[in-house]
């Protein structure tokens, strides 16, 4: 009853998820528990053959998005309070994540609340503008120096992340012709991560390579 009265009180999109962690350390599928009515005004959108919602809901039932379950597991696990922001679909999506007190040892609860806005805050990035152009112009001349090509990959995935202050960051390169992909981060090529990430879309490396291009063109038609 609280969980629902908690997401009935907040005038955004609002949903409780919760997931389970294990003896081993890892977690469970995140498992939808409480909707407020905007949210539940967006299913049907996003699935239109989903089940009806009821509590305790597996969540890739309606969605599938490595990005946002990792920051769920983040929120939850760690108690961490956080803040994303994302391009879909022709606008800007800003996401709250709220780490709650489930009352049971090993079950965690994290609150999203999210809007959608036709303008990305840019306050902390018009800060940073000259930081930015400047690391960017090292980048590109990084690139013409280094003649390994994994190499030139590893360093500007380690430069991206700490201009981004990202906890991760990677080049995603595709051979058209043999129909494969690599993943390069700032410790070089990470070939299980690149597999784990596809199985978790349920596609090959290339298939989800594929994916997002679609998805890409989409955005920017």
């Amino acid at each position: 009853m609280f969980l629902q009265k908690l997401v009935d009180n907040i005038n955004a999109i609002a949903a409780v998820y919760a997931f389970d962690i294990l003896p081993d350390g890892s977690f469970s599928e995140i498992r939808l528990m409480r909707i407020n009515k905007l949210y539940a005004a967006i299913l049907p959108f996003v699935n239109p053959n989903a089940p009806a919602f009821v509590p305790d809901t597996p969540y890739r039932l309606y969605f599938r998005d490595v990005n946002f379950e990792n920051f769920c597991y983040k929120c939850a696990s760690k108690n961490e309070l956080l803040y994303s922001c994302a391009n879909a679909h022709g606008s800007w999506i800003q996401g709250m994540y709220l780490p709650l007190d489930s009352g049971k040892p090993d079950t965690v609860y994290c609150c999203y609340v999210c809007k959608h806005t036709d303008e990305p805050e840019t306050d902390s990035i018009g800060n940073r503008s000259s930081a930015v152009s400047s690391a960017v112009l090292n980048i590109s001349a990084d690139l013409h120096r280094t003649m390994d090509f994994t190499q030139a990959m590893t360093n500007t995935a380690k430069n991206l992340k700490e201009i981004c202050a990202s906890e991760f960051c990677a080049v995603f390169s595709v051979d058209q012709n043999e129909k494969t992909c690599t993943l390069i981060n700032e410790n070089g090529e990470d070939i299980p991560y690149l597999n784990k990430l596809a199985e978790s879309m349920g596609r090959t490396p290339y298939e989800t390579a594929l994916a997002w291009e679609k998805t890409l063109r989409e955005v920017t038609a």
